[in-house]
Order: structure tokens, then C-alpha cells, then sequence
């Protein structure tokens, strides 16, 4: 069974430049293509490991229903 991160991997190779996930940051939707999500993602995980979050550890996160959560 796959895993959703294997899902992820997947669907970013195949469609990289398509929009993945739209946001009306102010007067228009701007979308996000999966190559720039994973992109994200990775950053994300990067800020997690550089604050010493490991294997195990439980987060918390808080956030409007933004990308930013889908990001997280």
C-alpha cells in the first residue's frame, strides 16, 4: 500500500508544472505548481530538522486554511 508521501512523489512527477493548489494571498488566486509544493515541502522539513525536530517527535500546527497548512 502506498504511502500518501509516495502519492505526492508520484503525482510531482508527472504533473511538476501543473497547479496543484490555488490561494488569494490578496485581490486574485495565484496557483502553486506541485515542482514549487515540493519545493516548499522540502524547506519545511529542512526548518523542522534545523530545530531539532527527529523521527518520532509530534508538532503541532496552527495555521488558517491556507497552503501553507497542505505545506505542513
Amino acid at each position: 500500500m502506498k504511502s500518501i508521501i509516495q502519492f505526492f512523489e508520484e503525482s510531482v512527477e508527472k504533473f511538476s508544472n501543473n497547479v496543484y493548489i490555488w490561494e488569494k494571498p490578496n485581490d486574485k488566486y495565484e496557483g502553486t505548481t506541485y515542482g514549487e509544493i515540493k519545493k516548499q515541502v522540502y524547506e519545511f522539513a529542512a526548518g523542522l530538522i534545523c530545530l531539532g525536530i527527529k523521527k518520532g517527535d509530534r508538532v503541532s500546527l496552527i495555521s488558517e486554511g491556507r497552503n501553507s497548512l497542505v505545506i505542513g
